[in-house]
């Protein structure tokens, strides 16, 4: 008997490597379902991914200098948007030709049009994979926009949302939905326990956790003010706030003004085990996520759903997608962007609030969160467009 022949997917991105952990993690888990190759304009060393992945090459886009000035000033004024390049086009068809995919998958909508605009084949199903900042920040420039309606128009373009925020924000553009699909980001439950939380007294020492970088969206001055109200209107209960990446001198200028030098700790880098280990002794889950000067904004973080997935109260805002995932009062609360004062209010209510009893692994499963309901919807939609 014969094996199956694999269906073939090539996928493309900016980046191979880095820190993209939904894109590792599709890789990794479908690369014994399906064939996949992996093209992108640079690598980012990351050693665990190439260990069990080595099917991908790197092609740079390269321009004249003159040429790209030219278009980068075209393109900050809004006025035009092109990534055509010869050489790119040459080395993607070259590609394309040897690896014959059944389906194009690209990541993120801005680096999509690279690969669009250098190589399009009205043969090959092709899906948009929007996460973010590519229908939010992006979507301010008409340049943009007007490109990405003439390729969502053809018939073999098809679409991934994370979330149906992002979905209703290409209708208020006019973009065509009619071949989109909502597949969130969903994380591995086996790697996180459910905590046995308990009533805790007001007499112990509550720790408060904020995992993410520090970038703008991240909304980290903000958690930092409410904590500091928060601290103010509890002078009685001892707490500390740890927030992780590397902390900014704007961020740790705050803390020196706010006189919280003593509560707040900034931890760096963390690894997936270091951040395990602060969960485990995290009371309180914050992640007041906010739209960026820019316009950037969140799709639906991966570490609420960690924390919520180890039975810890949640604390963000009403931003993007995270309402989809937070049940206001429920597993958490949510408040307004840039609000400090309700957020040192809403800390003030999680330390009195009942531990969250539910199983918050089939909560994740139910709303289609955990790794393996991502994985089978894109799988899924693989089968699906590669019979068409």
């Amino acid at each position: 008997m014969h094996n199956k022949k694999k269906i073939k997917v090539l996928m493309f991105s900016n980046i191979f490597g880095g820190k993209n952990t939904f894109i590792h993690n599709e890789i990794i888990n479908l690369k014994e379902e399906f064939e996949i190759k992996y093209l992108a304009l640079e690598e980012i060393e990351n050693l665990s991914l190439k260990q069990e992945f080595d099917n991908f090459k790197i092609i740079p886009l390269k321009e004249n200098s003159f040429l790209r000035k030219i278009k980068w000033l075209l393109w900050k004024r809004d006025l035009y948007l092109s990534f055509k390049n010869f050489s790119f086009t040459r080395e993607l068809k070259k590609e394309v030709s040897l690896f014959k995919p059944d389906v194009i998958h690209l990541q993120f909508g801005y680096e999509a049009l690279k690969f669009l605009d250098n190589y399009y084949n009205p043969n090959i199903p092709y899906i948009i994979h929007f996460h973010g900042y590519d229908a939010s920040a992006m979507f301010r420039k008409k340049a943009y926009v007007k490109k990405l309606k003439y390729y969502l128009a053809l018939k073999n373009i098809y679409q991934i949302h994370v979330s149906s925020f992002i979905k209703s924000r290409f209708m208020d553009h006019n973009l065509d939905i009619s071949r989109a699909e909502i597949i969130r980001c969903g994380i591995d439950l086996s790697k996180f326990t459910q905590k046995v939380n308990q009533n805790k007294s007001r007499n112990s020492k509550w720790v408060f956790t904020q995992v993410s970088s520090q970038v703008e969206k991240k909304g980290i001055p903000y958690a930092i003010m409410g904590y500091s109200n928060f601290v103010k209107k509890n002078r009685d209960l001892e707490s500390e706030f740890y927030i992780t990446g590397s902390p900014t001198k704007e961020n740790e200028s705050l803390v020196k003004k706010l006189n919280l030098d003593n509560k707040i700790i900034f931890t760096g880098l963390l690894t997936h085990q270091e951040v395990q280990v602060l969960l485990d002794k995290t009371d309180v889950f914050i992640h007041c996520s906010v739209t960026s000067i820019g316009g950037d904004e969140e799709g639906i973080p991966t570490a609420i759903m960690e924390a919520m997935a180890m039975r810890i109260p949640v604390l963000s805002t009403f931003h993007s997608g995270i309402p989809e995932l937070v049940e206001n009062h429920v597993n958490g609360i949510l408040v307004e962007e840039k609000n400090s004062i309700q957020i040192g209010e809403a800390l003030s209510q999680l330390i009195t609030m009942d531990p969250i009893k539910i199983d918050m692994h089939q909560y994740l499963r139910e709303k289609k969160y955990d790794l393996n309901s991502h994985l089978n919807e894109i799988s899924s939609l693989y089968i699906k467009l590669s019979q068409l």
